[in-house]
């Protein structure tokens, strides 16, 4: 087996998925008892086993709030990424957690007013104080302060991390599990059948039509409603065909689209530079060296992974 897709069910089960904030947040508990028993025990004496417990217990209920604030972030940047599938290697794997760390780390400054606000709510209830409750009192200390205080950042990274890394991973092992185990889980009870693409391509030129083997084109260019094929020998017209139809029947594996107007044939790609001002260019192989094809930046991680995948496809043994 080697890729496996990425159902992101686990992910987008937001049923299951506070079991797991729970269990951490139990464990959290007992390291905290375990480390600061002294004033838990006088935090007892004073007010009772019950009521410290269930406070204690209490806190963990704003937290569904990150947590559900991480899962749309994780579900969001798995459909802008097109995370899709990975190759089943520890390499791949460490790159496509790599990936996550942005999303990941960014749900605690979106949810943290969200969060804290939960949190208000709840101190304010439990602890009977409605009476000395102002706004700028829940603005500074529970939208600012989290924000500013260094040891709240620092938990909620440690609770993001754990939580985000926590559920990808369970639903990656679930998805390595059922394609492995059981295919029909992932692929539904009648399976897809694997792709056909095309070999050749029929062209136009002033010759009349005309049938190129697609391993002898370079790159392909949106024009207008029409679409130009670049050709070892020359370019060609292929009309009445929108780019986006033109991609949907070729291997994507082969062909990559590189921005709104270009596809690219990975047999030809040489690699790409960064011209600066946040642009990138593809550089191609000879004869179609001197082609400017700009690569979209919100598609440099896509390509970057589609050149790694296609190159172990190349050289993989027959």
């Amino acid at each position: 087996m080697e890729f496996i897709t990425i159902s992101t069910q686990f992910i987008r089960n937001f049923r299951r998925t506070p079991w797991l904030l729970l269990a951490l947040g139990l464990l959290l508990l007992a390291l905290i008892w375990i480390l600061q028993f002294k004033l838990q025990m006088s935090l007892t004496a004073k007010y009772g086993l019950v009521k410290v417990l269930f406070w204690q217990v209490l806190q963990i209920i704003p937290e569904l709030v990150t947590l559900f604030v991480l899962q749309l972030l994780l579900l969001v940047y798995h459909r802008m990424l097109h995370l899709t599938r990975i190759r089943l290697s520890f390499r791949s794997i460490a790159r496509y957690y790599l990936l996550l760390l942005p999303p990941i780390l960014v749900s605690f400054l979106l949810a943290s007013p969200f969060t804290q606000t939960v949190r208000f709510v709840i101190d304010t209830l439990t602890l009977n104080r409605l009476d000395q409750v102002t706004f700028n009192y829940y603005f500074n200390q529970y939208i600012i302060d989290p924000y500013q205080d260094r040891v709240v950042i620092g938990m909620y990274c440690v609770l993001v991390l754990l939580l985000g890394y926590g559920i990808t991973t369970i639903s990656l092992v679930k998805d390595i599990y059922a394609q492995k185990h059981h295919p029909q889980a992932i692929s539904g009870p009648s399976p897809t059948p694997t792709p056909v693409y095309p070999l050749s391509m029929t062209v136009y030129s002033a010759r009349g039509q005309t049938a190129l083997p697609l391993s002898e084109i370079g790159w392909i260019e949106a024009n207008g409603h029409n679409c130009l094929v670049y050709h070892l020998t020359s370019p060609h017209k292929l009309p009445k065909l929108s780019l986006t139809e033109l991609e949907t029947s070729l291997d994507p594996m082969q062909f990559f689209r590189a921005n709104r107007s270009c596809l690219i044939n990975r047999k030809f790609v040489e690699g790409y530079v960064h011209a600066g001002n946040n642009r990138y260019l593809v550089n191609l192989k000879d004869p179609f060296h001197q082609a400017d094809i700009s690569l979209a930046r919100s598609r440099l991680v896509q390509f970057r992974q589609w050149l790694h995948e296609s190159i172990n496809t190349t050289e993989k043994p027959a």
